[in-house]
């Protein structure tokens, strides 16, 4: 298995790695980066940790650096996964001089309009307030030669495909890259109506059935917080990672369980 320094990329991204200390790429990492530094439409099926946000940042930037794509637009499904792209992004860039850009709705357009006024290399949005920046003309549709679609199911099942096609018209880009846990049924469509010639990199969750016991709970909502108080408590001293389905209740049940805990 090669490792970073042995890939062909840049001195700038290199040392931004080195400082991340990303040593050995993910099996993501290492199939995709090769494809998109050829020029190739990547569909991938990955699953969230496999790191790939990495692999397709990593590449897109080289291919920036040698001149080979122009600008950057990746779509994600929510707020929270565009920040979270856009800052893991921000530090692979780093020494590139490269002007990254967070878009995504619930707070003010115009931080975003004066950012976007100073220019955009990398645009991480989410499909709604792109669209809006679109429409008042702040960004110019036609700088990006390349879309990234994270989290490609997500956004389906958010019901954003008409906003994704919307787009997609706007910016008629020459490269299309996709990632998602699933490529069947709607993302299958969206594939074959925007996608051509691409190669798959099809990555399998090992993770489910070496080092995670998965067991279901069935229970009522009133008794959703004193079964969750009672799992934390059984971890004795040992981590617990929660996911929930908005901000709001991310902030609602941390003050529950501080009153509990």
């Amino acid at each position: 298995m090669v490792n970073f320094e042995q890939m062909p990329l840049s001195k700038e991204l290199k040392r931004a790695l080195k400082g991340l200390d990303y040593k050995t790429p993910t099996e993501v990492q290492e199939k995709t980066i090769p494809l998109i530094l050829k020029g190739n439409n990547v569909i991938s099926k990955s699953f969230t940790g496999s790191g790939k946000t990495a692999a397709f940042g990593i590449a897109l930037a080289e291919r920036m650096l040698q001149g080979r794509a122009k600008s950057v637009l990746i779509l994600c499904p929510t707020r929270e996964l565009a920040t979270q792209v856009g800052k893991e992004i921000a530090s692979i860039i780093k020494f590139t001089g490269f002007k990254l850009v967070t878009v995504y709705g619930g707070h003010k357009i115009s931080t975003e309009l004066r950012e976007i006024g100073r220019g955009v290399d990398i645009l991480c949005a989410t499909p709604g307030r792109l669209l809006d920046h679109f429409k008042r003309r702040a960004i110019d549709p036609r700088i990006f030669d390349t879309v990234v679609l994270d989290e490609a199911d997500r956004m389906l099942d958010m019901g954003f495909i008409s906003d994704i096609k919307e787009i997609l018209a706007f910016v008629r880009p020459e490269y299309t890259h996709l990632f998602s846990a699933t490529l069947d049924g709607s993302v299958a469509q969206l594939i074959q109506k925007y996608i051509p010639d691409y190669k798959e990199v099809l990555i399998e969750d090992e993770i489910i059935g070496k080092n995670i016991i998965e067991k279901t709970i069935t229970v009522s909502r009133n008794s959703k917080l004193r079964e969750l108080i009672g799992i934390i408590k059984n971890a004795g001293e040992g981590r617990v990672l929660v996911f929930v389905s908005t901000k709001r209740y991310a902030d609602k049940l941390n003050y529950e369980l501080k009153d509990h805990l």
